[in-house]
């Protein structure tokens, strides 16, 4: 894919994907949240999840194929975003769980993510041009502790439920959402244990090295 601009990759740390998400304008009773345990029947509130795992060149392959049955975009579809600037798939993964969950009602004022959302360009549009959104991403990143390599192969995508029923794998890298599944209650998606535990497997041949956060 060609990307218009570079970002530096931001540390798969919940603590730091929350600190950028409220630097962006999310009241800070939101989170993101290490989950230890997704095939169990607890009743864990999660209002999105961010799965992020090591993307191999059998997975790209499978992406471009599934491009073939990608999911028209309709009325209780979720919000879409491209990712359009390299190693921006924690942000777009980020701003996913936000714009198509409840915590799109608790965006600050004046906040670089309401100044996106009411864009004339468009959101995509917005995160190329807005320099403060660059600097505080860059804020973000810098928290991290472990270095990481310039070859990256860790990859973020996010799954959320929408108004639809359905759940739906949110990957900046597709040209569209992806239906993974049915979500019958909001706000309790790890409720879809099952599904998510599919889900999860089949990322990086069996869930291996992959990491799961919650937004609740």
């Amino acid at each position: 894919m060609k990307y218009v601009k570079h970002f530096e990759p931001i540390e798969s740390d919940p603590r730091i994907l929350t600190e950028l998400m409220h630097r962006l304008g999310v009241q800070e009773k939101f989170g993101f949240h290490d989950v230890l345990d997704y095939t169990g029947e607890s009743q864990q509130p999660a209002l999105a999840l961010i799965v992020i795992f090591p993307e191999s060149e059998r997975d790209e392959l499978q992406k471009a194929t599934a491009e073939a049955e990608r999911t028209p975009i309709v009325a209780g579809s979720p919000k879409f975003l491209r990712q359009t600037i390299d190693n921006s798939c924690g942000l777009i993964a980020v701003l996913h769980c936000v714009l198509n969950t409840v915590v799109a009602n608790s965006i600050k004022p004046n906040s670089i993510l309401d100044s996106a959302i009411r864009s004339g360009k468009g959101i995509t549009t917005f995160l190329e041009e807005s320099k403060k959104l660059e600097i505080e991403y860059q804020s973000a990143v810098k928290l991290g502790e472990t270095e990481i390599p310039d070859d990256i192969k860790y990859h973020y995508v996010a799954l959320v439920g929408c108004q639809d029923n359905k759940l739906y794998e949110l990957d900046g890298e597709r040209l569209s959402p992806l239906i993974r599944g049915s979500s019958s209650k909001a706000g309790y998606i790890l409720n879809e244990h099952e599904q998510i535990a599919r889900i999860i497997d089949s990322f990086a041949h069996g869930g291996i090295d992959c990491s799961l956060y919650k937004l609740s």
